[in-house]
């Protein structure tokens, strides 16, 4: 455990929050997070509603967030993200998005939390250092404070929060059995139909709209992960999203296309060099840094200047220049 006399080298002067700061045990108010660096389309709190998010506050000149919060951060990512938990980084030392880019590529290769530069979420001001919010699935603050000072509660929050999201939660028996099969499956045409049997009224409403936010966050992942180069993410994600919305036609219908669109022999390119370059990253991950830079040299001279060609140049980059100092 780092001690507190670290964490207060590192006090910020934080910007004011437009919104009221929520407590520990109040809803956050719904607010948009910086651009991430490798998002899926989702920007704002609500479009993570439904799944617990872990915000960790960080900066890459803060030595207890690069030795001990990132690294605990991603690999708490890596165990509970394929059950819904969503990590956010925010760097919170004044780097710029290409700086970061290029730092996380260095430092934490094997990174798939969410990145982002700056930004405030409105929860308590904090004074230094590594610092953590866990926001909970229906919105609410459910802890603020340093990481440094213990895992354990932090992790007993997630793992309850967890719970919800394969079980669902709310006040009735309906809205459980919904939301368990909404956010815990994934399952849009099991939600869709169980909405469509309850009696009209506000239950109804809600969670109409929860289902039909969800599909369209769905939806729009796909063209948004292929923008980035990340071509493998984004024909799972397709994939998946047509076998989730069953026989409902109009869903089918528009999710059919999206799923056709890797069958072309541009996208069918993308595939095969992102499964070069994912190679490419388990040697990153496994310290082999030299003979990845030769890999990605060839790769950069294939790949051309598609999207996933984009991501080889920007690693490439950062690579040669860690290297060389």
């Amino acid at each position: 455990m780092k001690s507190r006399a670290l964490l207060a080298s590192l006090l910020l002067v934080l910007p004011a929050v437009a919104q009221k700061a929520a407590a520990v045990g109040e809803k956050v108010p719904d607010f948009s997070f910086p651009t991430f660096l490798n998002g899926d389309g989702r920007q704002s709190l609500k479009d993570f509603f439904g799944y617990p998010i872990v915000v960790d506050y960080w900066g890459t000149h803060c030595p207890p967030c690069i030795g001990f919060a990132v690294p605990t951060a991603i690999k708490h990512d890596h165990e509970l993200s394929s059950r819904g938990l969503v990590t956010v980084l925010m760097e919170r030392q004044g780097a710029d998005a290409a700086t970061l880019a290029a730092f996380m590529q260095q430092r934490f290769p094997d990174n798939d939390a969410f990145v982002c530069v700056s930004g405030s979420v409105p929860t308590p001001e904090f004074p230094g250092l590594p610092h953590t919010a866990l926001i909970g699935v229906d919105g609410t603050l459910l802890f603020d404070g340093s990481p440094s000072d213990g895992m354990k509660p932090i992790e007993e929050a997630i793992e309850a929060e967890l719970t919800k999201v394969k079980k669902g939660w709310g006040s009735t028996v309906e809205s459980r059995k919904v939301r368990a099969a909404l956010y815990g499956k994934g399952d849009f045409a099991g939600a869709a139909a169980m909405v469509a049997a309850l009696p009209e009224g506000e239950e109804r409403t809600m969670l109409q709209s929860e289902v039909e936010n969800r599909y369209a966050l769905a939806k729009k992942a796909v063209p948004t992960l292929q923008e980035q180069g990340r071509f493998l993410a984004a024909q799972t994600a397709a994939k998946s999203l047509l076998k989730s919305v069953g026989q409902k036609a109009e869903w089918v219908a528009e999710v059919t296309p999206l799923v056709a669109e890797f069958d072309k022999d541009t996208a069918k390119a993308e595939l095969a060099a992102e499964k070069k370059l994912e190679k490419i990253d388990r040697a990153l991950r496994d310290k082999k840094e030299e003979g990845a830079v030769k890999a990605l040299q060839a790769l950069a001279k294939s790949a051309g200047s598609g999207k996933v060609g984009e991501r080889v140049g920007s690693l490439l980059k950062a690579l040669e220049t860690k290297l060389a100092e």
